[in-house]
């Protein structure tokens, strides 16, 4: 289930809760990816958080 509906929210609802996000790497938000596939926006940046992805993806 995606964020979005368990918080019953707006994409923007989300995005503006996240980039509050004072503890990154423990509330994950780098996760989120957009509904069209895309990685979308980052507080620390898209790289970062492309960077954040991959080395989740590679660590499994």
């Amino acid at each position: 289930m995606t964020l979005q509906k368990r918080l019953n929210s707006s994409p923007r609802a989300i995005g503006n809760a996240c980039s509050k996000n004072k503890c990154l790497l423990l509330i994950p938000c780098h996760r989120i990816i957009c509904a069209n596939g895309s990685t979308g926006g980052y507080v620390l940046g898209k790289n970062i958080k492309e960077y954040l992805i991959k080395l989740e993806k590679n660590a499994k």
